[in-house]
């Protein structure tokens, strides 16, 4: 059939953003173009090759069914919105139109598919907002009715004299209201400003606006937008002024709240370890990235356009650049992981998640993201892969897990596709109960009472349990389920989350088979947030999670209060960086020691704050407490061990592939005389110790690299020029991707023992010498005896 279409619609058919497809009625693919292709994450030659039941859920069946018969009806269908299976396993939500064809004698479909991801996005952010709006309003008083226009009328010279519709409003007799009397409704602080405006508009004949604020009969005062227009005579003369008072106090206070919303979230986004941006349509950085200029040292020229690359770790930048490309391409998720630099230098692990923000007719405004550190992380899952472990597949660090249940309790495998991703089940063994299977055996029996209990009680679902993932291992998640409510009361519907607590728990019970067994933990997500005023003094009705985790009331933490709750060594000093902070109102840093409701102290990373208003003064201060003590108790710990090496008599030596120094211990210092800043990065340490050896030095690195290890002794000459003997044992140490990277030298001085061996040989000599000399004599005796 394309045969025949010219070029120029045969370009339409290819470079149409919207999927177009021709199938047969049992839907067999005939022809499709690359839009529709990248809606399904394939190319056309994949897709072609598709059936309809690869493509289509099985819970549209009766929705094609129906489509069809109305196809075969009227002759056309939709726009219908429904699903198709994404090549990697996802639902794309798309709006479907079609119209039946003949060609040749048989009925063909043409349809055309739109992606509507970014529809459905936009709404759930919509929805999103709209909640927070609702909960924002219920701290102010009912809002008046919408239609609260006042007409009015005034005489050429602007003495009003048309009424009615003010007093109404205002309470204000007809006396009170004329000549000018109506002033006396607004608020004093507006009447002078308003008088000036409403003189030099009647003065120059010209359009009269201005905004005041209008007592009404309730004495309270209430925002209008006042409009009003001459009526010219046909001599040019004013007739007469009239004009209309638009109630706007809702749009104000709106206006006030969200400038309020706004620096309350830059203050957090300043708060917290992410970095937002901004971008255009088109991909490139628009706005003054101040958080991303402070982290990686660029200047606002240096990170225009696409110079925000340059801080990207070289090896991530092409990878980067594709992702953002496709993703700006394809108006989609833009979601990567990159290395950034940071102004010392040094590189962390990102996530980085951007999504673009639509008008109103669907095009792209901007794009808005994040960067979130993840560097801990990523580090924890490289020293996991070099432990007997490294053989477990991880989860991904955002280990929530999405479900969905019936009413009455029944999963719903077609929601649950996080679940069975991650325990490697199918559809049909995870629903109804079968979810049940893949949770620990200690821990069924429980879950199912727990879980029973919430259903019936129609109550909020909170558990924690063993998971088991595909790999056959378990793993602790913590489960939170809420039922979702119709208007009528009824349960539509379960939804909730599995959050990956393993680390937390494995850290749990580790902690309390130690000494600090019986102090209580904090929970996982350890981070605390706290609001000050202007002046620095803390707002306990801000401060609820901070009251929830050390066990103090309202009045003991208002005001200077939170610091009772700090290791006493650290008051003195957080007080000082607090009060400088307050003081120079710039951001505010800090480590200290936090006492929690169970007496034990926990070290937190600070970070707050100032909101700063409209006229440069402080409102408020916002921040975090964030929980670092595992991260110090490992500092100690490393310290412990360095400690331990360097009270060994023996010589620790590290050294690389170079045979540079990398460490030196104490035991070293002693045994060679060289303390660890002579020796460290020396070219090669048998030049250095002018080592002789049992046999040559290449066999012996061949035999360590092979099989690990190497034993034996070795001449070495100390720094006073003493020769010594030592035994050496080497050990092969391996980088995180299993390849050698340095060497372990153990070396112990058994020169006093080789010297004893010699003299003790030296000994057996001479004793065997005058045995056979006394032999000798004896036997000679002997023989001039015999001959008397």
């Amino acid at each position: 059939m394309f045969k025949q279409f010219d070029e120029y619609n045969s370009q339409l058919f290819e470079q149409c953003p919207v999927g177009l497809v021709l199938c047969r009625t049992d839907g067999t693919l005939i022809n499709i173009n690359s839009a529709y292709a990248a809606i399904l994450g394939s190319t056309v030659p994949e897709t072609l090759n598709l059936c309809d039941r690869q493509i289509t859920p099985e819970n549209y069946a009766v929705l094609d069914r129906s489509s069809l018969e109305n196809l075969e009806k009227t002759g056309r269908y939709g726009p219908d919105e429904k699903e198709l299976i994404h090549k990697d396993g996802h639902l794309v939500p798309v709006r479907i139109s079609g119209l039946m064809i003949e060609q040749d004698g048989e009925q063909l479909i043409w349809s055309s598919v739109e992606d509507i991801s970014y529809l459905r996005r936009a709404q759930q952010e919509r929805q999103h907002t709209e909640e927070i709006m609702k909960q924002s309003e219920t701290r102010y008083r009912s809002l008046v009715t919408a239609t609260t226009q006042i007409v009015w009328a005034s005489t050429p010279e602007g003495i009003y004299f048309e009424l009615a519709s003010w007093i109404a409003y205002t309470g204000q007799s007809l006396a009170e209201a004329e000549n000018g009397g109506w002033l006396d409704a607004l608020h004093p602080e507006d009447r002078d400003r308003t008088t000036q405006v409403w003189g030099a508009a009647v003065a120059n004949r010209s359009l009269y606006e201005t905004e005041y604020r209008i007592r009404g009969q309730d004495g309270n005062y209430r925002y209008f937008w006042v409009w009003g227009v001459p009526v010219l005579e046909e001599d040019g003369s004013v007739r007469e002024w009239i004009g209309t008072c638009t109630d706007i106090h809702d749009r104000k206070l709106a206006e006030t709240e969200n400038q309020y919303l706004e620096k309350r979230y830059r203050s957090l986004v300043t708060a917290t370890s992410q970095m937002v941006w901004i971008t255009t349509p088109e991909g490139l950085q628009k706005a003054d990235m101040s958080n991303w200029r402070a982290y990686t040292g660029q200047s606002v020229a240096e990170s225009d356009g696409w110079g925000w690359i340059d801080a990207v770790h070289p090896d991530d930048r092409l990878h980067t650049a594709e992702v953002w490309s496709a993703a700006v391409a394809n108006c989609s998720l833009y979601e990567v992981e990159y290395r950034v630099r940071a102004k010392d230098g040094t590189y962390r692990y990102f996530w980085v998640c951007g999504v673009p923000l639509l008008e109103e007719d669907g095009s792209i405004r901007e794009w808005v993201g994040t960067c979130t550190d993840i560097h801990d992380r990523k580090v924890a899952e490289q020293t996991l892969q070099q432990s007997e472990e490294r053989f477990r597949s991880l989860v991904t660090a955002t280990s929530q897990i999405v479900w969905v249940c019936t009413a009455e309790g029944l999963a719903v495998s077609s929601e649950m596709l996080t679940w069975m991703a991650y325990t490697g089940k199918s559809a049909a063994e995870v629903e109804g109960w079968g979810w049940l299977d893949t949770i620990h055996p200690d821990d069924r029996d429980r879950t199912a009472l727990v879980w029973n209990a919430a259903v019936v009680s129609q109550s909020l679902y909170q558990n924690e349990y063993r998971l088991r993932g595909k790999d056959g291992s378990y793993r602790h998640f913590a489960v939170c389920g809420a039922p979702v409510v119709q208007a009528d009361g009824s349960i539509l519907e379960w939804i909730g989350t599995c959050t990956d607590i393993h680390d937390r728990k494995v850290a749990e019970q580790t902690l309390q088979q130690s000494e600090e067994r019986f102090r209580s933990l904090v929970t996982a997500t350890s981070q605390i947030v706290w609001v000050c005023t202007a002046e620095g003094l803390a707002v306990s009705s801000e401060m609820l999670t901070w009251m929830a985790y050390t066990g103090k009331s309202a009045a003991e933490v208002e005001g200077w209060g939170w610091l009772d709750t700090i290791h006493p060594d650290d008051r003195d000093r957080t007080a000082l960086v607090w009060n400088a902070a307050v003081v120079s109102q710039s951001l505010y840093q800090n480590e200290y020691r936090l006492r929690g409701k169970d007496g034990s102290y926990r070290h937190f990373a600070v970070c707050g704050a100032p909101v700063v208003q409209a006229d440069g003064s402080i409102r408020e201060w916002i921040g975090t407490c964030t929980d670092i003590h595992a991260r110090k108790l490992a500092e100690a710990e490393n310290q412990r061990l360095m400690n331990m090496l360097n009270h060994s008599s023996d010589a620790v030596i590290v050294r690389d592939f170079a045979d540079k120094i990398t460490h030196w211990s104490q035991g070293a210092e002693r045994l060679y005389g060289w303390n660890s800043e002579e020796v460290k990065n020396q070219d090669i340490i048998h030049n250095l110790l002018q080592t002789i050896f049992p046999k040559p030095l290449e066999e012996i690195q061949t035999e360590c690299l092979q099989q690990g290890t190497w034993e034996g002794e070795l001449q070495h000459l100390t720094r006073d020029g003493r020769y010594i003997i030592v035994q050496s044992r080497w050990t092969m140490q391996l980088d995180a991707s299993g390849q050698p990277c340095a060497t372990l030298e153990i070396d112990t001085d058994i020169t006093a023992r080789k010297q004893a061996e010699v003299a003790l040989r030296q000994l057996n000599q001479e004793l065997e010498t005058r045995v056979v000399e006394r032999t000798a004599a004896l036997q000679n005796t002997l023989a001039e005896s015999l001959d008397y």
